[in-house]
């Protein structure tokens, strides 16, 4: 019986829960169920297929890796505590070669990918074979299982996500350097086996490699931090760019109106039919129009919009118009913004826009700007855009504007379903424009009807919320709370349905 070290046993198991971490339940299943037959009848499989296209490819080039990962389970097992350790070798292998076979140069590229990892195989399980008790050569030989998965999952997270396809090409590329960096190691641990180094040898080694690993980790978030830093830059939405403030400015209107949202004055909103149907992807109207009278609380209402959906998970980006800065009261400002903070939320992505996009200093053109945003729409699979106060802008930009959003608009869950909510005053251009896009258009008056109501009631909410912070002296000049009553009743008459006023009001007294 094979005597396994603790640190070979620690090893498997947190390559193995690394990558698990990041699969989902659905392929976790398959991982756990799949075999070196599985993987060669997948292989097969695919072989005719492609061959039934007039699209064959070489796929004896798969045969060394399937060989050598076969002999290299049979020496790793005797490791391993959990037999799924060894179906994860395969798992990944074979839905991988599913997933990549209809875009062929993925599938090319995948299948060389397998063959290199080969050429450092069939002499490193040669050596590990007559030295599997040797707690020295085990730790070398858990290293490999940790750069398979390692590899595996890599390639797992650049096909395992929506529109794939588009963004493998440039992840691939970024990739590479560490898929170098993986057969550099696999090298290495070949080289200690076959010259049967040292147990001070390997020790150092495996020291290193630990080493190596995490230094290599910190070298690509910094190599990813540089791509953003210049995308964002190159969209001029970074905050820390003195020339342009718009990200900081979106993000204190945010946070500010946020401030103004007294718990629970908002709920009625968050919880309308129309608003939760805008939020779920099942419903066809893509377009909800809030609008209602200047001061009427449509920018709190979108704030605590942006905060209910951002709490729930959900891809939700905003941008706040303003009249006070003419520099960003234009279309093009809130398609990059929009852009921005989609990169800024899911850094992966600049990989993509940096490689594909990021070709001069130039601000992109309008058309790239709504090529991009689709684009990175797509990676999501459903966002959510929430353009609160268009009206202050003048009609020609808010025409402009609602044409481009208009465009954004899916309801297709094939591609990506992209909803938008546009908060603002009647207008001739917001009644007009939406109804040239030729889209679902859910409208909504918060200044009529119950809508109007429940405004009403979130201001008395806010205004008692507010009396409430007098000192308590006040009490003893007003015993029976005649004075406050009046007070109260006074503000709520004279703010009806206007929740700006009442907080500039009592903002001031």
């Amino acid at each position: 019986m094979t005597s396994v070290s603790a640190g070979a046993r620690l090893t498997l198991q947190d390559a193995f829960e690394r990558f698990a971490a990041t699969v989902n339940s659905d392929d976790k299943r398959l991982f756990n169920s799949t075999n070196f037959g599985d993987v060669r009848d997948e292989a097969i499989k695919i072989e005719r297929q492609l061959r039934a296209r007039r699209t064959q490819r070489n796929m004896a080039r798969l045969e060394p890796f399937l060989k050598g990962v076969n002999h290299y389970s049979s020496v790793v097992e005797a490791l391993c505590d959990e037999a799924t350790y060894l179906s994860w070798l395969w798992g990944p292998v074979k839905l991988m070669l599913m997933i990549t076979v209809d875009s062929l140069g993925a599938f090319e590229k995948l299948i060389d990918a397998y063959g290199k990892i080969a050429e450092n195989l069939p002499c490193l399980i040669r050596s590990a074979a007559a030295l599997s008790n040797n707690h020295s050569v085990q730790n070398v030989v858990v290293l490999v299982y940790s750069d398979l998965l390692e590899f595996h999952s890599c390639v797992y997270k650049l096909v395992c996500r929506r529109a794939w396809a588009t963004f493998f090409d440039p992840m691939w590329a970024d990739f590479e350097p560490r898929f170098h960096n993986i057969l550099r190691r696999l090298a290495c641990h070949r080289d200690l086996l076959d010259r049967k180094a040292t147990a001070g040898e390997i020790s150092t080694a495996v020291e290193q490699n630990v080493q190596e690993v995490e230094n290599w980790k910190h070298q690509e978030v910094e190599w990813r931090a540089r791509k953003a830093g210049a995308v964002l830059t190159w969209l001029k939405a970074d905050s820390a760019s003195p020339q342009d403030t718009l990200a900081k400015h979106n993000e204190g209107t945010l946070a500010k109106h946020n401030e103004d949202c007294l718990p629970g004055t908002c709920d009625w909103f968050i919880k309308h039919t129309d608003t939760q149907s805008w939020l779920k992807d099942r419903a066809q109207k893509s377009l909800f129009w809030v609008y209602g009278k200047p001061g009427a609380g449509k920018s709190v209402i979108c704030a605590a919009l942006v905060h209910h959906a951002k709490a729930n998970a959900a891809n939700v980006f905003y941008f706040f118009c303003s009249f006070l800065d003419r520099e960003t009261k234009n279309s093009s400002h809130v398609l990059r913004s929009l852009a921005s903070q989609i990169i800024q939320e899911h850094h992966d992505l600049a990989i993509y826009v940096h490689d594909v996009y990021y070709q001069s200093p130039q601000v992109p053109s309008k058309k790239s700007q709504l090529a991009l945003l689709q684009d990175l729409m797509r990676s999501l699979g459903s966002v959510r855009f929430i353009i609160d106060g268009l009206d202050e802008w003048n009609p020609s930009d808010q025409k402009e504007l609602l044409r481009d959003l208009t465009q954004l608009l899916s309801t297709d869950p094939s591609t990506c379903i992209c909803k938008v909510l546009v908060a603002s005053r009647e207008t001739l251009e917001t009644v007009r424009g939406p109804r040239k896009g030729n889209k679902g258009v859910v409208r909504m008056s918060i200044s009529d009807g119950s809508e109007g109501l429940a405004v009403n009631a979130s201001i008395e909410k806010f205004i008692d919320n507010k009396l409430l912070e007098l000192p308590e002296h006040i009490e003893d000049l007003d015993p029976d709370s005649t004075i406050m009553s009046h007070v109260k009743q006074t503000l709520i008459d004279k703010h009806h349905g206007t929740m700006a006023l009442s907080f500039t009001s009592l903002a001031v007294h």
